[in-house]
């Protein structure tokens, strides 16, 4: 159940997650984008977690993250989003995707005068997104980490993103 635990929830989001299993082990992944207001900036955090590897990068204000790139694109039946970001020697690209036809129609999400599922207000969901992972040391000449797909992830879309 959702819950807003603030006095507002953003205008537009992406949420993703996946896990998956690579050679025996575990990979956890989370990573979301949201815009609180036409006014302030997006905000992204993104969390990985595999052998060896427990990354967290948060764009807060713009300062966080020296680099910081995100995509939201729906064409050609694909819904995508992508976001890369380097930080301390560390370089993340992720890139979700899932066929327009997978989403849900729109749900209910929080809103000053509660739950609603009006055009730029509710949010898609889709269960069998695709998410492809590669983690890079810049600071061990370029030495590649973690490359992989996970199938089954989750991906959603919410307020103005859902257009």
């Amino acid at each position: 159940m959702e819950k807003n635990w603030g006095n507002v929830f953003p205008i537009a989001w992406t949420w993703a997650q996946a896990i998956g299993f690579i050679n025996g082990s575990k990979v956890e992944l989370v990573a979301t984008s949201c815009l609180v207001s036409h006014l302030a900036p997006k905000v992204s955090v993104v969390a990985l977690r595999a052998p060896n590897i427990h990354w967290d990068f948060r764009l807060l204000d713009n300062r966080s993250f020296k680099y910081n790139r995100f995509i939201l694109a729906q064409d050609i039946g694909i819904w995508e989003f992508a976001i890369e970001s380097k930080e301390d020697g560390r370089f993340l690209a992720l890139n979700f995707t899932a066929p327009s036809s997978s989403f849900s129609e729109r749900l209910l999400t929080p809103t000053h005068a509660g739950f609603s599922n009006n055009t730029g207000i509710g949010a898609k969901e889709s269960y069998i997104a695709r998410v492809d992972i590669s983690a890079i040391d810049t600071n061990k000449d370029n030495k590649q980490l973690l490359k992989t797909s996970i199938f089954q992830a989750a991906l959603e879309f919410g307020g103005e993103y859902a257009a």
